[in-house]
C-alpha cells in the first residue's frame, strides 16, 4: 500500500510539471504547450527508433544478398571449371588443324582438306557453351573473373563469325567431264585465312589466365 501511494505521488508530481491541477476542469488549467513538447519528443523518439531499425534491417538485408550472390557464384564457377580450363587445348587443338589446313608459304592456298574441315567445324561452334548458357548471372562472380569470362565469351563469337564467314567460300573438290578432279579452293580473299590465325593465337593467349583464376576462384589447385 505505501509503494501504490509512492507511485501515485511520483505521477501527480510529475503531472504538476505541466498542469496546476488534475483532473483538468473549470477551474484547473493545462498547459498544452508543454504536452505538445511532449508529444513532440515522444513523436521524435518513436521516429528515430524506427529509422534505426529500418537502418539495421536494410543492411541485414543487403548482407544476405550479397551471401547469396557470392554462394551462387562459387556453384556457377564449379560448373563452368571443366569448361574453362580446358578452353586453352581446344584452342590449340583447333589451331594446330588450321595450320596444317594452309600452305602459308606459299599463296595461302588449301593444301589439307581433311584439317581444313576440322578447324572450321570446331571454331565455328562456341568454345564456351556452358558460360553462354548462365552468361546473365556471371555478375555473381568475382568481379574480375566475370570480366575475363565475358571477353573470352566475346571473343568466342568472334571466332565463330569468322570460321563461318570462311567455310561458307570454301568451294570442295569436284570433278570435270574428262574425269580429271578439282582441289577444295577458297572463293574468298585468303587473308581471311590470317584473321582466324591472328584471333586463335590471342585467345590461346589470354585463356590460360582465366583458366588458373577459376582454378583459384573454387579453390582448386594449378593444372
Amino acid at each position: 500500500m505505501g509503494r501504490e501511494c509512492l507511485n501515485w505521488g511520483l505521477a501527480m508530481g510529475f503531472l504538476e510539471g505541466f498542469t496546476e491541477c488534475w483532473i483538468p476542469g473549470p477551474a484547473c488549467h493545462v498547459d498544452w504547450s508543454a504536452w505538445a513538447a511532449i508529444l513532440a519528443g515522444v513523436v521524435g523518439l518513436l521516429a528515430w527508433l524506427t529509422s534505426r531499425r529500418a537502418v539495421q534491417i536494410a543492411r541485414q538485408q543487403h548482407e544476405a544478398v550479397v551471401r547469396a550472390a557470392q554462394a551462387e557464384g562459387h556453384i556457377i564457377g564449379r560448373l563452368l571449371l571443366s569448361e574453362v580450363t580446358a578452353l586453352p587445348a581446344r584452342l590449340h587443338s583447333i589451331r594446330r588443324a588450321w595450320r596444317t589446313a594452309i600452305d602459308w608459304e606459299a599463296s595461302n592456298a588449301i593444301k589439307n582438306a581433311t584439317a581444313l574441315d576440322f578447324a572450321l567445324r570446331e571454331a565455328s561452334v562456341s568454345a564456351l557453351p556452358s558460360a553462354e548458357k548462365v552468361e546473365a548471372r556471371i555478375h555473381n562472380l568475382d568481379e574480375a573473373l566475370g570480366r575475363d569470362l565475358a571477353t573470352l565469351i566475346g571473343g568466342s563469337r568472334a571466332m565463330n563469325d569468322i570460321a563461318q564467314r570462311i567455310a561458307a567460300k570454301v568451294r570442295a573438290p569436284s570433278r570435270n567431264p574428262i574425269g580429271g578432279s578439282f582441289p577444295t579452293v577458297y572463293a574468298g580473299d585468303t587473308s581471311d585465312f590470317g584473321d582466324l590465325l591472328q584471333h586463335l593465337d590471342w585467345m590461346i593467349e589470354v585463356s590460360p589466365t582465366l583458366a588458373n583464376e577459376f582454378r583459384a576462384y573454387v579453390g582448386v589447385g594449378p593444372g
